[in-house]
């Protein structure tokens, strides 16, 4: 359920930090894409939660006595998620919808955010909100190289659009 309350929270993040018709996704890339080459002259930005990893220097075991009934860990597993941040943007740098308008909105939304609270996550996905309750994700940029961005879209079978990343940390606190 973390990473559910995460993927949408940071969708609202970036849907509130979008100029007027702009869509934010949380597609696969070959989805988003096709609604670009169908002619859909809609600018959008798609998240998506590319990698998950367990988080396995981070243990969110509370301590407890050895000869206790039971041992009580955390509801929310940490964990390491890489997200794509993908732009579909028009070619005219002048409109408020082109690439690069939206890229810099992307990075100011996500820089002014390294942060999601509990309060944030609980919002995101009302119904886990008692099971996130303790949770936190830091969310920080992370640079890929060409290789590990060549490697991506081969996989995914995409054609490349300027793309940022991000990694989110979630623990509980």
């Amino acid at each position: 359920m973390s990473l559910a309350a995460v993927t949408i929270a940071l969708r609202n993040l970036l849907q509130a930090a979008m100029p007027p018709k702009v869509e934010v996704t949380t597609l696969p890339l070959l989805q988003a894409e096709k609604f670009v080459k169908l002619g859909a002259q809609i600018a959008r930005v798609n998240l998506l939660c590319h990698q998950v990893s367990p988080l396995a220097n981070v243990r969110n075991i509370s301590l407890t006595r050895i000869d206790s009934p039971a041992i009580h860990g955390p509801k929310v597993p940490p964990l390491n998620a890489l997200y794509l941040v993908t732009v579909y943007g028009t070619n005219v740098p002048e409109q408020a919808q082109s690439t690069e308008r939206l890229l810099e909105a992307v990075f100011q939304a996500m820089d002014q955010k390294p942060m999601l609270s509990a309060a944030e996550l609980g919002a995101a996905l009302p119904g886990a909100a008692e099971e996130i309750s303790a949770a936190t994700a830091r969310v920080a940029a992370q640079t890929l190289t060409f290789v590990e961005t060549e490697g991506i879209f081969s996989i995914l079978k995409s054609t490349y659009h300027p793309t940022l990343a991000y990694q989110v940390t979630v623990t509980a606190d």
